[in-house]
């Protein structure tokens, strides 16, 4: 008999704009080692000038298996191309990853989530437009600090803040 499966992970889902081709990659790679359970590619951000194929996107599920197999989970995170409006997500989502402009902290609004599910949205390589910046609630947005990150970090470094607050309750 195959051994039992654990109970599934927490929901985290990660919204990226696309990302460079190694970048994404890394992304993805890092996202399912970190127990992310579903990737939503947003392709409509101001700064965003990187297109995602088709072709990318079966590679990409490739790298999602292999790196779940090689991590020994057995909840294999979805990937899509969301359809969405650049406004309806920022509504949708739990969190907006800013550099430097908000007060909140990514560690302590973390503590706050009492739910075990959060939906988080990283910035495009460039940053968030101005104009992008003007649809973020407030209280949505969280700082990463001081330094200004390449976008797959931000997202690295959100998923394992968010892995640590989780261990820790």
């Amino acid at each position: 008999t195959p051994p039992p499966q654990p109970p599934p992970p927490p929901s985290v889902t990660l919204y990226t704009p696309p990302l460079k081709k190694k970048r994404l990659k890394t992304l993805i790679e890092k996202s399912v080692e970190l127990s992310v359970t579903s990737i939503k590619i947003v392709p409509q951000t101001d700064y965003s000038s990187h297109k995602i194929t088709d072709k990318q996107i079966d590679k990409l599920r490739l790298t999602i298996e292999s790196t779940a197999c090689q991590c020994e989970t057995f909840h294999v995170p979805k990937l899509s191309v969301t359809s969405k409006n650049f406004k309806d997500i920022c509504e949708d989502v739990d969190v907006i990853a800013v550099e430097r402009v908000c007060e909140n902290n990514v560690l302590s609004k973390f503590l706050e989530v009492e739910e075990e599910f959060i939906k988080i949205f990283i910035g495009p390589e460039g940053g968030w437009s101005h104009e992008e910046r003007e649809l973020f609630k407030e209280e949505k947005c969280i700082t990463l600090g001081e330094k200004v990150m390449r976008a797959e970090t931000a997202g690295i470094y959100c998923l394992s803040v968010w892995n640590a607050v989780r261990n820790i309750k």
